[in-house]
């Protein structure tokens, strides 16, 4: 049978509160999973909503890769004729 787990692949950990951003369960709860029996992780389970809305988030860094993207949507966003030029160009060549 397959393990439930609440794994986002997320897999930070907030230092004041010792939970995972991305799952709610502590570094020693994530490493001890697979020993868990199915009633400890539903247990550990109940408590994750709880504490993730405790958690908060960091603002995530802005990276060069996410502001050339950016820069790129908001030229595609104020000219369709861009948008008509490329599938043109991609027709044709």
């Amino acid at each position: 049978a397959a393990i439930e787990s609440p794994c986002t692949l997320v897999c930070s950990i907030d230092h004041a509160s010792g939970y995972c951003f991305g799952c709610g369960r502590t570094g020693s709860e994530i490493g001890s999973w697979i020993g868990m029996t199915i009633e400890e992780r539903r247990n550990v389970m109940a408590q994750l909503p709880e504490r993730l809305a405790g958690l908060e988030r960091p603002l995530r860094r802005e990276t060069r890769r996410s502001r050339i993207g950016a820069n790129v949507a908001g030229i595609v966003m104020k000219s369709g004729l861009l948008v008509w030029l490329v599938l043109l160009a991609i027709a044709v060549g």
